[in-house]
């Protein structure tokens, strides 16, 4: 383990998957094609990647103890900020996202979460293998 995640977390991840994102204007937007999202989980837990044109920047956790007890179903989650919009008719420059997400075999498995005030909205399923 390193900084709360196990070093097999440490790298880089990316997959290529249709994205939709929700806006104020419009209930949903999405993707007319796939975008590749790419995120890398250092020892520090700092995450740093792209969701296809937008920035991302947060932090990785393990949920340990507390999130078995709560029966959450993740053990470990991806939050932070996207900057830029992620593909042309994207409307927001900026998104709080979270990505909870558990481990097999050679690959992590979770959703991205759009956060809205208190609200949260599904954005994408994912599976990502290491690069």
């Amino acid at each position: 383990m390193t900084g709360g995640i196990p070093r097999r977390l440490v790298g880089t991840w990316s997959a290529t998957r249709e994205v939709a994102v929700r806006t104020s204007a419009v209930p949903f937007r999405s993707v007319k094609s796939p975008v590749t999202i790419v995120v890398t989980i250092r020892e520090d837990r700092s995450v740093d990647g792209w969701m296809g044109k937008a920035k991302f920047e947060g932090w990785a956790r393990n949920r340990g103890m507390v999130g078995k007890t709560l029966d959450l179903f993740s053990d470990f989650v991806i939050a932070g900020r996207l900057t830029r919009s992620i593909f042309p008719d994207d409307t927001l420059t900026v998104n709080e996202i979270s990505m909870p997400f558990d481990v097999e075999e050679n690959a992590i498995t979770g959703t991205i979460f759009q956060k809205e005030s208190l609200d949260i909205f599904p954005m994408v399923n994912v599976q990502m293998t290491r690069q």
